[in-house]
């Protein structure tokens, strides 16, 4: 029995010794440059900001990339988040995009989504996801469990192109704790499921899968 929690032991102290718990600044946006939520990334802002590093696979695949890349901007103003997804996908008619109705069971396919923290710590915190059909789910978690019946009103758009599919979503501050002062910070992550190829990827990589708050990463609000 030792020696078999023994190598528990050692097999996660090797998965966490793999992690990348990422930081980064939020850029405030000025009063005309707020992104047109439509799906395509062709909106000023998106072009001006520097991504964020590139979204890493989960520590458990071994693995030291991804098949294909997935990255990620984000910026704000006083009304809302803004999180824009750039997804290559080689392989788009195996692409899988499951439900029809907000809140159906979309995370069976292939989706993005957004962590973020009501406040400083890592809960309670705020979930979002995306289909490539634009079908949309959302929840909450907190310290007594996840309640998926939470629901907001929110914004999510999505393009599809030959090699990839792109997404934008606007989230007001109002559902999402309020907003924060400028230099505070919020946990978070962004994350992805990709299905031709069973792939499950992160800006800020967990163990296995996504419901891990201890492994998001910081987000820092600037001027």
């Amino acid at each position: 029995m030792g020696s078999r929690w023994g190598s528990v032991g050692r097999l996660k102290a090797k998965l966490e010794g793999r992690l990348v718990r990422r930081m980064a600044q939020v850029r405030r946006l000025g009063p005309h440059a707020v992104p047109k939520v439509d799906g395509k990334l062709d909106d000023p802002v998106w072009r001006e900001l520097k991504p964020l590093g590139p979204f890493l696979p989960t520590a458990s695949s071994f693995k030291e990339s991804t098949e294909v890349r997935t990255f990620a901007w984000v910026a704000y103003d006083d009304d809302s988040l803004y999180v824009a997804f750039m997804c290559e996908e080689p392989r788009m008619d195996e692409v899988k995009a499951f439900g029809s109705r907000k809140d159906d069971e979309i995370w069976r396919g292939d989706v993005v989504e957004v962590f973020v923290s009501a406040g400083e710590e890592p809960t309670p915190y705020y979930h979002f996801i995306v289909n490539p059909k634009n079908v949309q789910w959302d929840g909450i978690s907190t310290e007594r469990g996840n309640d998926p019946s939470w629901d907001a009103e929110w914004k999510g758009a999505v393009a599809l192109e030959e090699r990839g599919w792109t997404v934008e979503v606007a989230i007001p501050w109002k559902v999402i704790g309020g907003p924060p002062d400028e230099g505070g910070a919020r946990r978070a992550n962004l994350c992805r499921e990709r299905t031709p190829v069973r792939e499950l990827s992160a800006w800020s990589n967990t163990v296995r899968l996504f419901l891990e708050p201890e492994n998001f990463g910081v987000w820092t609000f600037v001027k």
